[in-house]
């Protein structure tokens, strides 16, 4: 359903007063109206890749390539050296990153994708955009207004909120503001969880996150994880991490590995190891595996390289046999072995029993497409109060921008002040304007920006997320 077909403003009430929303009396909010929990789903892709045009225009640049696999309910992670193409891969299977670049196909629950597939599924980027001037309850308050459809009563929103809140432990700071730069607020840990938490409103059954361990301490990490291993009992959560500690790799139910765009495992976490050791790879008894995986393959990288290389890389990563022919094909050669093993085959096979059916099904095998939540109108009422209720409690932002505004005045004041009959060329005073204008508009972004740049970049999403 188009947004133009959406109920009108009137049926969402008066604009929601974030400050409002208390403790619920406890009941999930399930209603006719409310976005009830689905049976569970598992995203399945096949040959998906993603190319860049270069400056040129001419050529293309492959960033993944020939990526395929299942992610069942459970904690799917990607993990792989930087800019091996996790995040990119995340995006490509969460649908954001457009038409042009991405190649291949995602199925849900064996249908291909339906079209705004980020419309249903949750997703958490690396950096938080809540705003800090508003408190958790009111962040999360905000997310329910815009995502949650326009039927949903008042007390089904509240209620929903107040779930949240207690799902995720975010209790004793529900009435705390998040904070910034200028004041402090909630603990980083808190904070990360706000921002799941504003994706859980809708509950999806894909959650997808980019690197949420990233700025945490090592037990905020942890507890973050461990937090997402208990909501993956309901639903596929899919998370790009970089080098995590043993206590979270523990926690992984699939793992997949990437090495220069490619993919050289995918499978269970806990039969990782036992595959590394089998390509001549064995982990010594009391290293982290993250640690040990990602130093292998860094080792291969830098290895297909250049042969020469290898003169200068750490060798005792290698296995026996590329130790004595010279190092072989690096990557590559992991990419080879990883396809002609038993559990790529399996996984090939699988993917082929979910093509075939599809194929069945014709026609039918795509999912209905999703809708906006809410129309633009309602939107922009709700944003519009959210900025409002910022500004007034972020008073520095708004001194700021009146002294500007005065100062400003005064200077083009000065400018045209008893000019009397004086000939003075216009094309000097415009340029004097035109420079004090630019100066004006640039001080006020950049100070507006720093003091609540969630706000700004939250903007440009908000529109792209607001919908079930």
């Amino acid at each position: 359903m188009s947004v133009n077909e959406k109920a009108p403003i009137a049926n969402h009430g008066q604009v929601p007063h974030y400050g409002s929303l208390g403790a619920g009396n406890g009941d999930d909010g399930a209603g006719p109206n409310s976005v009830g929990p689905e049976k569970e789903k598992s995203l399945t892709f096949h040959q998906v890749g993603y190319e860049v045009p270069t400056l040129c225009g001419r050529r293309t640049k492959v960033i993944i390539s020939s990526c395929s696999g299942i992610m069942r309910p459970g904690l799917n992670a990607l993990m792989g050296p930087t800019g091996s193409g996790k995040t990119t891969l995340l995006d490509v299977l969460a649908d954001r990153k457009g038409r042009r670049g991405p190649s291949g196909d995602v199925l849900i629950n064996g249908s291909r994708r339906p079209k705004n597939f980020k419309c249903v599924s949750g997703y958490v980027v690396q950096d938080d955009l809540i705003m800090g001037s508003l408190s958790v309850r009111e962040n999360l308050a905000f997310s329910a207004a815009l995502r949650l459809p326009s039927g949903t009563t008042w007390n089904q929103r509240k209620e929903r909120v107040d779930r949240v809140i207690q799902e995720l432990g975010l209790v004793s700071c529900a009435g705390t503001k998040v904070g910034n730069e200028f004041f402090r607020g909630v603990s980083g840990g808190e904070r990360k969880r706000t921002s799941i938490g504003m994706e859980l409103i809708i509950q999806p059954q894909v959650l997808f996150l980019d690197e949420p361990t990233t700025g945490l301490d090592a037990f905020t990490a942890v507890s973050v994880v461990k937090l997402l291993k208990r909501l993956s009992e309901s639903r596929t959560i899919i998370l790009s991490i970089h080098q995590p500690r043993y206590s979270i790799f523990s926690l992984f139910s699939s793992l997949t590995l990437l090495s220069r765009g490619s993919m050289v495992y995918h499978g269970p976490a806990q039969q990782v190891l036992p595959y590394f050791e089998s390509l001549g790879f064995p982990c010594a008894e009391h290293e982290n595996p993250a640690d040990f995986i990602l130093d292998v393959l860094t080792t291969c990288e830098k290895k297909s390289i250049s042969n020469d290389t290898i003169v200068a890389m750490d060798t005792s990563l290698l296995g026996e046999e590329e130790r004595e022919d010279g190092g072989g094909g690096g990557a590559v050669d992991m990419v080879e072995r990883y396809r002609k093993s038993d559990m790529y085959q399996r996984t090939e096979q699988e993917l082929g029993q979910v093509w075939q059916r599809l194929e069945e099904r014709g026609q039918g095998g795509r999912l209905p497409a999703a809708g906006y939540a809410s129309s633009i109108l309602w939107q922009t009422m709700v944003v519009m109060h959210r900025s409002i209720v910022g500004l007034f409690r972020d008073p520095l932002s708004l001194y700021f921008q009146i002294i500007i505004m005065v100062i400003f005045a005064l200077i083009i004041g000065i400018v045209y002040f008893d000019l009397g009959g004086k000939k003075v060329p216009l094309e000097s005073i415009n340029n004097i304007i035109t420079d004090r204008c630019e100066l004006k508009l640039t001080s006020t972004f950049n100070v507006r920006y720093n003091l609540d740049d969630a706000d700004w970049l939250s903007a440009g999403l908000e529109r792209f997320s607001s919908c079930v």
